[in-house]
């Protein structure tokens, strides 16, 4: 079920975004937050220097859902969009 890059880990969708810098790194947390909020349905983030990393999954059925899909794709928007 990966896409555009995702990976399957331990029942999560995972996803390392790569920038610039770290105020790069800042907007595009505080848009994956947006989403986040509107959706109801929160990653993990791993902030690192340049580096972002995101991981999805579904708590309730402890595996990735469509609901996790939704999510990614809005997410990989935000990096097509930044192009």
């Amino acid at each position: 079920m990966p896409q555009n890059n995702w990976l399957e880990v331990n029942n999560k969708q995972v996803k390392t975004f790569h920038f610039s810098n770290y105020k790069a790194v800042m907007a595009f947390v505080n848009e994956v937050m947006q989403i986040a909020e509107e959706q109801n349905h929160h990653p993990s983030l791993l902030v690192e220097y340049a580096l972002v990393t995101v991981s999805i999954t579904d708590h309730d059925l402890g595996r990735v859902s469509e609901k996790c899909i939704k999510f990614m794709e809005a997410v990989d928007l935000i990096e097509i969009n930044k192009k």
